[in-house]
């Protein structure tokens, strides 16, 4: 109780000087920055006279200390909330806060905000709230976002306070659904404390992008698969945004029928067709292939005859198609057959080979000898010269009968 009434007795002694000199009032300039200084470092309260009251209560408060705020009426010709004078008593500080009187109104501070056009779903972007100028003032802003729910936990409040004439709010879009398309988004001031209005860009609209699914590709065949008629094959993809067109080849028992090329898909087209006529396919042949290329892989789709193998196709394929005439024909027995004959004609040709039978003559004679005793030595002279040749004619052989006795005497 006897605190209480120490407190009023102060207050009311601070308001008997401030009225008694009230037209010599010279408040010292306020350094906001360097006066948290000094009390974080003295732990006792500064001089906040001259001060927004706004800025020192949260800086009091700060630090545990209470405030008493009561106004200052004799006062003229100071902004309103301006501390015009101050007494602490423990941990409560009495500020003495001037109401305005004889005070020119100043022109309200006028508050826009910015943001990029377009942020992505899921992303982190930011709201930069600006002022035209500095009146040495604490504002508090109220904000709005709709619809609600495109931002994880947006401030609906913010108190623009400092000498910075911008400051920044980092925001959160929402992850949301990929592939549910993009929204917009309205942000707004609503409203400001008395001493602030909004300027030329109270509202700003911004757009949520969609964080499309990865693309994606399915394919069938239109109607029968008929072996005498043409294959229609459909492609469908997951996003028709995506400018990146796939590529595909055609192809039936690993034989290529149509070489890789594009699938011109159209904007915003989300199916794509490609027929392939009989011409191109075999029809005792296996399933006609179709492989789409994307995202460096390639996706089959084997499109499977239905009905009969017809009757052209003999004999049956191993993939279930079949071959026209025979894809396995066996033996070539009138080849097989000719050949033997020519082996065997070969054979008995060779085996009475010569079919003439040869005459084989000799005949000899005796020269004169050529003595050569140069060449020869001595033996040259007891021999006269002789000379021999021998031809072979076809005919009969006849040999004498009986063969003369081999004579090594030769001279």
């Amino acid at each position: 109780m006897l605190s209480s009434l120490v407190r009023l007795l102060v207050a009311a002694l601070v308001l008997a000087s401030v009225v008694a000199f009230a037209q010599s009032i010279d408040l010292p300039a306020c350094n906001m920055q360097l006066k948290t200084r000094q009390f974080e470092r003295t732990r006792t309260p500064p001089d906040f006279r001259g001060c927004p009251v706004d800025e020192a209560r949260l800086v009091l408060k700060r630090f545990d200390y209470q405030t008493n705020e009561p106004p200052d009426e004799a006062v003229t010709g100071i902004a309103s909330g301006i501390i015009t004078a101050q007494s602490v008593e423990g941990h409560t500080a009495t500020l003495v806060v001037a109401t305005g009187a004889g005070y020119p109104p100043p022109e309200p501070v006028l508050f826009s905000l910015s943001a990029s056009r377009e942020v992505a779903e899921g992303s982190t972007f930011t709201l930069t709230i600006e002022r035209d100028r500095n009146d040495g003032q604490s504002h508090q802003l109220a904000l709005t976002y709709n619809p609600a729910g495109l931002l994880t936990d947006p401030p609906g409040t913010f108190i623009f306070s400092g000498a910075d004439p911008r400051v920044t709010i980092p925001l959160q879009s929402a992850p949301g659904s990929p592939g549910d398309g993009d929204k917009t988004m309205t942000i707004a001031i609503i409203r400001t404390d008395e001493g602030a209005t909004v300027g030329k860009s109270p509202r700003i609209s911004v757009k949520i992008a969609d964080s499309h699914a990865p693309q994606s590709y399915t394919i069938a065949t239109s109607g029968d698969v008929r072996r005498d008629a043409p294959i229609t094959f459909v492609v469908t993809r997951s996003d028709v945004t995506d400018p990146v067109n796939p590529t595909f080849d055609v192809s039936q028992d690993g034989k290529s029928l149509v070489s890789t090329r594009p699938a011109q898909f159209g904007d915003g087209e989300a199916t794509w067709s490609r027929q392939v006529g009989p011409d191109l396919f075999t029809e005792c042949g296996g399933p006609v292939a179709f492989n789409l290329h994307a995202a460096g892989q390639i996706k089959p789709w084997p499109a499977t005859f239905t009905g009969p193998l017809p009757a052209v196709c003999s004999t049956p394929t191993d993939d279930g198609g079949g071959g026209g005439g025979s894809t396995d024909p066996g033996l070539d027995w009138p080849k097989i057959a000719v050949g033997i004959v020519l082996i065997l004609l070969t054979g008995y040709g060779l085996h009475k080979w010569p079919w003439i039978k040869p005459k084989i003559t000799a005949r000899w004679s005796i020269a004169r000898p050529l003595v050569s005793p140069f060449t020869l030595g001595q033996a040259a002279l007891r021999w006269p010269g002789a000379s021999a040749q021998v031809r072979i004619e076809p005919g009969d052989t006849h040999l004498p009968d009986p063969l003369p006795v081999e004579d090594d005497d030769h001279g």
